[in-house]
């Protein structure tokens, strides 16, 4: 087994030399049929918790999905490329990766 580094997250640096702020939050997300959950979300990328292993440098479509009760819900569809991935010591997976494109869609109720 392959020991990996806990991800850690990075974000974009606008103009203005700082920082865009990333959030801890716990959202729904799918990659392809494998349903996990976000960890931390920022402008250009997600850490997210599944049962399954991503490898590093290979580019993924995922859907984070927000809560229904919101005034109006949303699917965030994305692509991005996986930067880090290790396995958690109380089971499954955490990854992180870019979001390189990002379309908002309504969410079905």
């Amino acid at each position: 087994m392959m020991h990996r580094s806990p991800v850690q997250m990075t974000s974009l640096t606008p103009q203005n030399g700082h920082p865009w702020p990333c959030h801890d939050v716990a959202m729904p997300i799918e990659i392809g049929a494998v349903r996990g959950t976000t960890r931390n979300v920022g402008v250009d990328n997600v850490v997210f918790a599944s049962p399954v292993s991503f490898q590093v440098g290979s580019s993924i479509s995922f859907v984070i999905s927000t809560a229904a009760e919101t005034a109006a819900p949303v699917r965030l569809e994305c692509r991005g490329i996986v930067t880090n991935d290790h396995e958690n010591p109380s089971g499954g997976f955490e990854t992180a990766a870019t979001i390189d494109s990002i379309r908002i869609m309504p969410a079905e109720r």
